[in-house]
């Protein structure tokens, strides 16, 4: 068995560089320490810190590899910009998100602006398309009058057979506030993630310089998009069908 854990270890380790590969085989020598029993132990202060810090440093890279592994293959030189992007957000976000975070990361990384749209398209798309088709049936199992949500969200009569995705956020958000179905993480404000939608609608993203704001802001409203799907379905038996949103059936 350990014999092949190290010949796994070594076939990985010939494709980085010698501070990945030096990084690396720290932590595996920190993580094999005796229970009760750190590095720490016989090392002055400094070295302490050094050996936290590097601990740290190994930890990132085996997590940023296990999501976007070809980030050190084959695009080395974005190593550092994508691993602090990915060191910003909450680690288990990124997991619920893996997909989507890695499909446009490496549109990024290969320079495929259409992919990284692609994917934003298909997150909004999708989420607008559940929300309009179970909006109707939201409301009336909550016993509301859809006219009098609308009048208050501020639905324009114009454009009620096709809600923007802005108030449709809100309209669940409203109706989940009016019958105390949820907290605030639902009926609170939405308009980062609505604003990054019309921007996109309106090719309005610059994704060559402004690579990492959609994502963090999609990563961001992530878990409350979360709860609103969950709530909806669990008023209405009707679960979503996502690509890219956690807790999606495809």
């Amino acid at each position: 068995m350990y014999k092949a854990a190290g010949d796994s270890l070594r076939r990985m380790t010939r494709r980085l560089s010698s501070e990945e590969q030096r990084l690396l085989l720290r932590l595996v020598g920190h993580l094999a320490l005796p229970e009760g029993r750190s590095e720490s132990q016989s090392s002055t202060p400094d070295k302490i810190s050094e050996s936290t810090s590097r601990t740290i440093e190994g930890k990132l890279f085996l997590f940023v590899q296990s999501v976007i592994p070809e980030l050190y293959e084959r695009f080395h030189s974005h190593r550092k910009e994508v691993e602090k992007f990915i060191a910003s957000v909450s680690r288990q976000v990124v997991l619920d998100n893996k997909k989507l975070v890695r499909e446009y990361i490496r549109g990024h990384l290969e320079g495929k602006k259409n992919e990284m749209a692609k994917v934003l398209f298909v997150f909004f798309v999708e989420l607008e398309e559940y929300l309009r088709e179970v909006l109707a049936e939201f409301i009336a199992k909550n016993q509301l009058s859809p006219k009098e949500v609308y009048d208050t969200v501020g639905v324009p009569i114009n454009s009620r057979k096709h809600i923007t995705m802005g108030h449709l956020l809100n309209v669940v958000g409203h109706v989940a506030n009016k019958k105390q179905l949820a907290g605030d993480d639902i009926a609170g404000n939405w308009n980062a993630l609505s604003e990054l939608r019309n921007r996109l609608s309106h090719g309005d993203l610059n994704l060559a310089k402004e690579w990492s704001a959609p994502l963090e802001t999609i990563l961001q409203y992530s878990p409350r998009l979360v709860s609103l799907v969950a709530l909806i379905a669990s008023c209405t038996g009707r679960e979503g069908n996502f690509t890219y949103l956690p807790g999606g059936r495809r």
